[in-house]
């Protein structure tokens, strides 16, 4: 009870600090385009009974890294989400979109992700099968949701970094277990981390 109240409390404040910079920092038209305000506006079902897998990349580096996959997922018939964070980012995936578009007409949504104390929401929503995220892209928000919602998350050339070590003790302080682990390296460096 005292992790679940720790972990509401995780959410809101996050939300709030993250909103007042969101507000300072991001245009509007970025704020029209996430994910949480499209849900809001259109929604989603995650009923359909075909596989969802939700793909997301903070930088363009890594979209370019899971993009295969993406295509891969959509010639295999699975409904797609694509989110990223950054700008540089976001400009990228014009293209992907339509590539994705010509190739799919399952793409479910393509645009900005969930900001930090909003995952739970989005994800509540979309319900994928999986989630796949690339290197190092860890917040704790994301994790104890996927955990909560028994959704496996798969990071594709998984880099052992801070970041990751920070949020797993999060999520462990949070919810006191984490989310279905699995990392795919690429750098041999990286096995035994």
């Amino acid at each position: 009870m005292i992790r679940l109240i720790l972990l509401g409390s995780y959410r809101c404040l996050s939300r709030l600090l993250v909103g007042i910079l969101w507000r300072v920092f991001f245009s509007e038209q970025r704020r029209q385009e996430s994910l949480p305000y499209v849900l809001k506006s259109v929604g989603a079902s995650g009923s359909s009974g075909i596989p969802r897998v939700w793909f997301h990349a903070s930088s363009v580096g890594e979209l370019e890294c899971i993009s295969t996959l993406i295509f891969k997922a959509a010639d295999v018939g699975y409904e797609i989400v694509v989110t990223v964070l950054s700008e540089s980012a976001h400009e990228a995936l014009h293209a992907l979109d339509n590539k994705l578009k010509k190739q799919s007409n399952r793409v479910l949504f393509v645009g900005y992700c969930p900001l930090e104390g909003s995952w739970f929401s989005a994800l509540s929503v979309l319900r994928p099968s999986i989630f796949v995220t690339v290197k190092y892209e860890a917040w704790p928000d994301l994790w104890t949701s996927l955990t909560q919602l028994e959704i496996p998350l798969f990071v594709i050339s998984a880099q052992m970094r801070k970041s990751l070590k920070i949020v797993r003790s999060m999520c462990m302080a949070l919810l006191g277990r984490f989310p279905h682990l699995f990392f795919f390296i690429s750098q041999p460096e990286n096995r035994d981390s």
